[in-house]
């Protein structure tokens, strides 16, 4: 028998898959452009309006068309080359941000370019978010396919570290459109690392046959009923769909819980956000650990199950540092769950259902968090943040154990049936 391997030990040898370790790369790199030009737009739209709902309407504007359009996304994803699709996204994005930069450094730009710069971007993320999902899964092996997942979550949360402190540090050295052409040039090596790729992917025959079998209307449709009549399946998104309303919200609100508990500090909003980011980011190295199926089952239930109680020990707890523990227990949770629901959804979907799965998985992530931001801001205005936080809490709980009771050995029986084998190819 083989001996158990650590975390660095899977890390070293996932990213040893030549194609897996120079796209984590050039994702690194494209992601630190997203937040750096993400919080320098925010800043720019304050700056000419000093309007926060106009503010809030750049980061509607930059989320909500991947909602609209993922399951257009999802199913050209599984009929085109989904390398030439990140590369395209990628190519038009650059090509966007460097003519926005010059903009914004002659100081020919108004709010209505920040708006329509801004929705550009959002409807080039929903096109290629379900091609970045999956094309995970097309370079490396299926036992390495949860460690490629917990890498993706490092790298994501390590974006959101370094992204928004650079955007500030290009803002009073040379001005914001700094930021701006970081961002686009950030999208280059992503893209020349996916056009050799590209040459390479052996899914790209498979991929391209399925074009031939029915128009994207009716593939948006096959995806749908894919995830609707595959019990094991819907019961995933659905788990993801109860922590994405009641419990992800906390994330986006802490500015008002920082601004209730603790008198709109400062210090204390940037406590609690990277505690939130040391979390995931510990969660997602111990998650690259894990393979076996009966690790990513406890993993599933553990991070699901314990992210409400520590919502609220955020809400509730009296001192910033005793929050800032919660915080960081929460992002820990989130991770947790999220890259062992991942992980099932790549190991178990066929490659040719994955893209338009992903896009639903995609809908979930982004829009119920958005959804429950709305209700949890609308009940806190009258009722504080602890009561409604008790109340979706007490909700998901009750939801959770209905989820494991109904679909809890389906999703064990899935699991165990996936191939998680060092030679097989996913």
């Amino acid at each position: 028998m083989a001996p158990r391997e650590n975390f660095v030990s899977r890390i070293r040898a996932t990213l040893g898959h030549r194609d897996y370790g120079l796209y984590a790369l050039g994702n690194m790199l494209s992601l630190i452009g997203n937040w750096t030009q993400r919080t320098t737009i925010g800043w720019l739209m304050w700056d000419v309006t000093e309007s926060t709902l106009l503010v809030g309407l750049v980061v509607f504007l930059e989320l909500f068309p991947a909602v609209v359009i993922a399951p257009f996304a999802g199913a050209i994803a599984d009929r085109w080359s989904r390398a030439r699709i990140i590369r395209v996204t990628h190519c038009v994005a650059a090509v966007l941000a460097f003519g926005f930069a010059v903009l914004v450094l002659n100081g020919e730009w108004l709010a209505e370019a920040i708006l329509v710069y801004a929705f550009l971007n959002g409807m080039l993320t929903g096109l290629d978010q379900p091609s970045r999902m999956s094309i995970v899964k097309t370079m490396v092996p299926a036992s390495r396919l949860p460690t490629a997942l917990a890498i993706n979550s490092i790298i994501f949360n390590m974006a959101r570290f370094i992204g928004p402190p650079l955007a500030a540090l290009f803002i009073v050295m040379g001005g914001a459109w700094l930021g701006i052409l970081i961002y686009g040039l950030g999208l280059v090596p992503l893209i020349v690392i996916l056009g050799g790729y590209a040459r390479r992917d052996r899914s790209a025959e498979a991929v391209a046959s399925r074009r031939q079998q029915s128009s994207i209307m009716a593939a948006m449709g096959e995806g749908l009923r894919y995830v609707a009549f595959t019990p094991v399946v819907l019961a995933l998104v659905l788990l993801q769909a109860g922590i994405g309303i009641s419990v992800r919200p906390v994330l986006e609100l802490i500015p008002g819980i920082v601004g209730v508990n603790f008198g709109g500090d400062p210090d204390s909003l940037a406590i609690l956000a990277a505690s939130v980011g040391v979390g995931a980011i510990l969660a997602g190295l111990v998650m690259s650990a894990l393979a076996e199926a009966r690790s990513l089952r406890r993993a599933l239930w553990g991070g699901a199950f314990t992210a409400p109680f520590w919502t609220m020990a955020v809400v509730s707890l009296g001192t910033v540092e005793a929050a800032a523990v919660g915080a960081a227990l929460l992002g820990a949770s989130l991770v947790i769950s999220g890259v062992a629901t991942q992980s099932l959804v790549q190991l178990m979907v066929p490659s040719e259902f994955l893209g338009r799965t992903l896009s639903i998985y995609g809908i979930v992530f982004r829009g119920c968090p958005a959804l429950g931001a709305f209700l949890l801001g609308l009940l806190a205005e009258t009722q504080g943040f602890l009561l409604p936080i008790a109340i979706l809490s007490a909700i998901l709980w009750a939801a959770l154990v209905a989820i494991a009771l109904v679909w809890g050995r389906r999703i064990a029986h899935g699991l165990n049936g996936s191939s998680l084998s060092e030679g097989d190819q996913a």
